[in-house]
């Protein structure tokens, strides 16, 4: 690799660093119709927790921050939540922007996220959910959320189970309410079969790439969509003239030969 290639590889390799390392002011307008309810149990090395919570698909308001990532929907955007103990607050939010890796660094004793994990979530989030713009039922926007939180923070690895009673249900599992007219029951059978099919087959396929975290400490981790950095005029412009020069002195080497 020559030093023109080396420069525009290092400077696009700051415009992603940079982006990354910033914020979003964000607001909550609340859960979409594209959610339910759901008892869930978790774990957490024998602090457990067990609520009846609302979970799915919610509506995200960008009010600032300086993160050049935008949501692919704008400043009104969909979103969901990876953490099932916090909730997410109604006043504004300055949240630091991360790597879908990086979730959970302040809020789960296990750590941010990590690799293996974010990569199922992005395998998962391929094959169900692709677009965040599209819309959903509220079978299903609970469906993906009860997949969300069982990747998360059960440690079975790629052997995920979420029905309570199950064989290899681990430190999360999930019970159907008895009063919301068999929404949370579907959403769960919906949530086991996508884990099967995409993620429990032992079978790394496409991975949805564009999945990053609002994250902060005492506050919920969001997931969003990204939409694709913009790349600056100056820096576009210096990279024409960068390729230009190289073009001219490969002519000239030419002529020379």
């Amino acid at each position: 690799m020559n030093f023109i290639h080396t420069t525009l590889l290092l400077l696009l390799l700051s415009l992603s660093t940079s982006s990354l390392a910033a914020t979003m002011e964000v607001v909550s307008e609340g859960l979409t119709g594209s959610s339910g309810s759901v008892f869930r149990h978790v774990d957490d090395a024998g602090d457990v927790g067990a609520y009846t919570l609302s979970g799915g698909e919610f509506l995200l308001k960008r009010t600032g921050g300086t993160s050049i990532l935008n949501p692919t929907q704008g400043d009104f955007f969909n979103a969901f939540c990876l953490e099932p103990r916090v909730s997410i607050g109604s006043n504004a939010t300055m949240y630091e922007v991360s790597p879908l890796e990086q979730a959970h660094q302040y809020s789960s004793p296990d750590g941010a996220l990590g690799t293996a994990k974010a990569n199922y979530i992005r395998e998962l989030m391929y094959q169900v959910h692709p677009d965040f713009a599209e819309s959903l039922t509220a079978t299903e926007g609970l469906a993906i959320q009860i997949s969300l939180w069982e990747i998360a923070r059960d440690n079975n690895l790629g052997h995920y189970v979420v029905t309570e009673g199950a064989a290899g249900a681990g430190d999360v599992w999930f019970r159907a309410l008895t009063t919301d007219g068999g929404l949370s029951a579907a959403a769960i059978l919906l949530a086991q079969t996508w884990l099967d099919s995409y993620v429990n087959d032992g079978v790394m396929g496409p991975m949805l790439n564009n999945l990053y975290t609002l994250t902060y400490d005492g506050k919920q981790d969001i997931i969003f969509q990204a939409a694709a950095v913009p790349v600056p005029p100056s820096l576009l412009l210096f990279g024409s003239a960068l390729l230009g020069f190289a073009g001219f002195r490969r002519h000239r080497k030419s002529k020379a030969a």
